[in-house]
């Protein structure tokens, strides 16, 4: 342990002017002496080395060691210009956590689901979807986790890239691997990254009452109510559908955007009446982002 606080404290010291990365202590901490603790199919059963249909979280001698790190980091840079945040990784997929470590800043899953912000919104931290993959190689998987996760109120996205290798450094593999990874969706999440960045975050909040009934597609909302919502839909065997939506009285600017090209498909001027707004919704892909402001008068 004294070999890795002087590791810890020089790479915290040598690393300190540069602003544009976060820590992560360890990753997967849970891979090697894990605690199974839920099962993400509709089963019970806790098998081991089952790590495709269950939960494991790290061993508390692992948690121990994780918080003495994260203390080495957050002690080295009291008296340096620039602080970071530090992120730990708690478990595949989703689960509502029993406590976050008092100097870590971002929560990180991998594989993760929507239920990983909603179960743990609460503890006021910035939630990760730290790692994709293992869902097959095309675009269309890794897109909609991100669109899902963020517009969930999700606060990172990142996922393994197999179109970067050893003779392929501009990331132009087309690669047979367990995940994905193409200039094509590198510039899909772009579009992702646009769209939310479009918004005043800050007042943005995961909004579960504002959608009254969205036949044929699963609502993703992030809202300032009122004034600003930001929605990712997605079809299930849909073409075309319509969204019921409840929201304050007012005129409001709707804007359609291709989550594949990033293009604005429409803009459109709406009304509400009686608190309630109604918008016929194409996909493309089965999908489509939906800004929707409130005109100022």
């Amino acid at each position: 342990l004294g070999y890795q606080e002087k590791l810890v404290r020089k790479l915290v010291n040598e690393l300190n002017r540069y602003d544009h990365f976060f820590f992560e202590i360890q990753n997967e901490p849970w891979a090697d002496h894990n605690v199974p603790v839920y099962n993400i199919v509709n089963k019970d059963d806790l098998l081991e080395n089952d790590w495709t249909y269950k939960v494991d979280l790290a061993s508390e001698a692992s948690l121990e060691w994780q918080a003495k790190i994260a203390g080495f980091i957050t002690d080295e840079e009291t008296d340096l210009e620039r602080k970071h945040l530090i992120a730990q990784n708690y478990c595949n997929y989703k689960a509502p956590l029993s406590g976050i470590g008092e100097n870590i800043s971002i929560i990180n899953f991998h594989y993760a689901w929507p239920e990983a912000v909603e179960w743990n919104y609460g503890f006021n931290k910035v939630i990760g979807f730290d790692e994709s993959g293992f869902a097959g190689s095309g675009d269309q998987v890794y897109r909609r986790q991100a669109w899902r996760f963020i517009l969930s109120g999700g606060g990172l996205f990142n996922n393994l890239d197999y179109s970067f290798s050893a003779g392929y450094e501009d990331g132009t593999l087309k690669n047979k691997a367990p995940g994905g990874g193409s200039a094509e969706l590198r510039s899909q999440l772009k579009v992702l990254k646009n769209f939310i960045h479009d918004f005043d975050l800050v007042n943005l909040k995961p909004d579960k009452i504002s959608i009254i009934q969205a036949p044929g597609m699963i609502p993703y909302l992030l809202s300032d109510p009122g004034k600003s919502y930001g929605m990712y839909l997605q079809a299930v065997g849909m073409e075309k559908s319509q969204l019921l939506m409840q929201v304050p009285d007012g005129s409001y600017t709707v804007s359609w955007t291709s989550t594949l090209s990033g293009e604005t498909i429409r803009t459109e001027e709406v009304s509400t009446k009686n608190g309630h707004l109604i918008l016929t919704v194409p996909f493309e892909d089965g999908e489509i982002a939906i800004k929707i402001e409130v005109l100022e008068e």
